[in-house]
């Protein structure tokens, strides 16, 4: 291989580790927003692929993929998921990188200057900070997936197409864009991509005459026609009839795709009303200028999403950007059809592909219209930037050198924005802490960085940010449930019980108030009420094994054995993994005196996890029943292990030991249980054990 070869190969290499280094942080980060309803609390990723697919029939290759990356390390790892989602970004930007270089041949350029800006265009996919979220937030996968197989699709045409005939790779291009489509819902663009380049080809197929004109390419008797123009036409009606035909199984799965949605219920009104914004016939526009700023000058991005302009100048001049872009999209039909030369035709391609992937998304009724997540297959049309680049770069003049160095600095400019983006995902707290600042008025920023704050402890923080999301937005539900667990988390049960009681007021269908309130009954004894809440939340949200482990506890506080284990039963078949649910089952097993079967059921849930206190008490205490000391002090030495405050245990630990006669043990323990909890004005230990010296 040649020297430049090599350059490239090395350039390669070097882009795919940087791109990894600068996304470091976001693969320490955990699950955010949508990614506990979507994968980590999503039972059905748990139970198989089918299961899976059939949870998300339009995301199905998503919720598989989901499920692959649980079976590979055998448990829900947020690091792993984030670290796949890296991945496909990867695949995606080398995919992209590989059509615009062969965009960039067909349109005239020479070998380097084309294999360069297909390098520059994945450097620019990979390292653009718009594309971040997509990647660092682990819900957005299908947006990862569904840009793969669309770029790839659209490459494939160009192999199936350029020249001559392929059927196998056109067949590839039918089964990639086949399969965007249940990726992700912004695919639907894929097939209309696909045969707008179809017709792109067949306007510039070799036996037209227009063909030819600043393709970059000397014509000869086998490309041109000789001297009738009748030849040129016939080739272009050619080229046109295997369009059509060609054309027809891409339109035939856009139609079933759609036909298909459209049977299924969509409830677009509860997606409008989950945002905190009224949209109106400004919010597209002003979404589309948005993106294409985003995408220009990306400053100040937040997970928090723009859910509507924040003054009249930020309106003004978003709109204006999405009307000049609209009408862009327009023009470019038109310019692409009528254009003489490749490098148009390629150029109003670019135009017409970030217009019509971005007003799938705009356009529909969904409640924030800017996030950053769904510009990520959009994106791929800003590689006609490095393109025109390399083209203008081939003159060698001084206007080409400038351009060059004015694009090193704006990749430059746009991978340290991304590094900074990318920071604030490495935890929850830092990542809502941003989104407050950026949008202090925003609820669901607030509500969010309370949860946050409630994960890491801070309860009486997450209470403050709590009521600062019900002071920006009164009709808003879910942070008055929050709020009522914080206040659970803080013993003061009767405010918790009015801010359920707020939530479900506000709206009755929020069913984890039901699931809250139902536990915090439980834990107030009231096992009947519990109960009734907890039937509700299951009439909601059967599929939730939650809301049956709460039941189990309810049932099982109230004396309802068998229906409580019917309940934990039930709890893990929906959710394998829940511990809490195997440990009570096992407890409920000790309770009805079947003590083998809570055995059985115990070891199951330390066979997952060894470490799991609950799970190494209630073994120690069933070893007890059982009349096996020594089993009952080892599961108990290892608990302590864990759990070294644990004053109770210790002093458990030494009745154990006074009991098989191992006094010098039990004095140890009983010292140890006193240093942790002193009895006030003694220095006696429990149980009559010799006083500490």
């Amino acid at each position: 291989m040649s020297n430049r070869v090599y350059l490239k190969i090395t350039s390669v290499i070097i882009l795919l580790l940087v791109t990894v280094f600068i996304y470091r942080p976001a693969l320490k980060g955990g699950f955010v927003f949508d990614d506990f309803g979507e994968v980590s609390d999503l039972a059905e990723i748990k139970l198989g692929f089918m299961d899976a697919a059939l949870k998300r029939p339009f995301r199905a290759l998503t919720a598989a993929s989901y499920r692959l990356d649980y079976l590979i390390p055998g448990r829900i790892s947020a690091n792993y998921y984030h670290g796949v989602n890296l991945f496909f970004h990867l695949l995606a930007g080398m995919a992209l990188a590989m059509f615009w270089r062969k965009a960039a041949l067909w349109a005239g350029a020479g070998k380097d200057s084309a294999s360069w800006a297909g390098i520059a265009t994945g450097a620019v996919f990979l390292l653009h900070p718009l594309n971040v979220e997509a990647v660092s937030y682990v819900s957005a996968r299908g947006n990862l997936l569904g840009a793969v197989f669309i770029f790839s699709g659209l490459w494939f045409v160009f192999k199936a197409f350029d020249e001559k005939l392929r059927l196998v790779w056109y067949i590839s291009s039918l089964i990639c864009i086949s399969a965007a489509l249940f990726c992700n819902e912004a695919a639907v663009a894929g097939p209309v991509l696909a045969i707008a380049l179809q017709l792109l080809l067949a306007i510039h197929r070799e036996g037209a005459a227009t063909a030819r004109i600043g393709s970059g390419k000397k014509a000869d008797k086998k490309s041109t026609p000789r001297t009738s123009s009748d030849r040129a036409v016939a080739g272009m009606f050619k080229g046109y009839y295997k369009f059509l035909i060609f054309s027809v199984p891409y339109c035939l799965i856009l139609l079933a795709w759609i036909s298909s949605r459209l049977f299924h219920r969509l409830d677009w009104g509860a997606a409008i009303s989950s945002g905190d914004v009224q949209r109106n016939w400004a919010t597209p526009l002003w979404a589309m200028g948005t993106y294409v700023r985003l995408a220009l000058w990306p400053v100040g991005m937040s997970i928090d999403h723009r859910l509507g302009p924040t003054g009249m100048a930020d309106a003004f001049f978003h709109i204006l950007l999405g009307v000049a872009a609209g009408i862009c999209g327009l023009f470019s039909v038109y310019y692409g059809m009528k254009s003489l030369t490749r490098m148009g035709a390629i150029s109003s391609y670019a135009a017409f592909w970030w217009v019509l992937s971005l007003s799938a998304v705009v356009v529909a009724p969904i409640a924030d219209p800017v996030a950053e997540r769904r510009a990520y297959m959009a994106m791929g049309a800003i590689g006609l930037m490095p393109m025109a680049a390399m083209r203008i770069f081939e003159q060698r003049g001084k206007a080409a050198k400038a351009l060059i160095s004015s694009g090193l600095i704006a990749l430059f400019l746009w991978t340290i924005s991304a590094a900074i983006y990318i920071s604030g995902w490495e935890n929850p707290r830092l990542l809502w802490e941003n989104a407050v600042k950026w949008r202090p008025s925003s609820a669901r920023a607030w509500d969010w960085l309370g949860s946050a704050l409630l994960d890491s402890g801070d309860t009486r923080g997450a209470i403050m940010a709590y009521e600062m999301a019900i002071e920006c937005a009164p009709s808003l539900s879910r942070p008055e449930g929050d709020l009522g667990v914080a206040l659970t988390m803080e013993g003061k049960y009767e405010e918790a019980a009015r801010h359920f009681e707020n939530a479900i007021g506000k709206d009755p269908s929020d069913w984890r108030a039901y699931l809250d309130y139902g536990a915090l009954e439980t834990d107030r004894g009231n096992y009947l009420a519990a109960e009734k809440l907890l039937e509700r939340a299951l009439q909601l949200q059967p599929g939730y094994a939650v809301i049956w482990f709460d039941m189990g506890n309810a049932l099982r506080g109230g004396g309802k054995l068998d229906r409580a284990k019917a309940a934990y039963i039930e709890a893990l078949r929906l959710n394998p993994d829940h511990l809490g649910s195997r440990v009570n089952l096992a407890e409920t097993f000790e309770d009805m005196n079947d003590f083998n079967a809570a055995l059985q059921e115990v070891n199951k849930a330390l066979a997952r996890n060894p470490n799991y206190e609950p799970a190494l008490m209630t073994v120690s205490r069933l070893a007890y029943r059982m009349g096996d000391l020594e089993k009952s002090v080892y599961y108990l030495q290892r608990y302590l292990q864990i759990r070294g405050d644990d004053q109770e245990a210790w002093t458990d630990l030494g009745k154990l030991y006074k009991k098989m006669g191992r006094e010098a043990e039990a004095q140890k323990a009983f010292e140890m249980a006193q240093r942790l909890n002193p009895p006030a004005g003694t220095n006696s230990p429990p149980d009559g054990a010799a006083p500490s010296p």
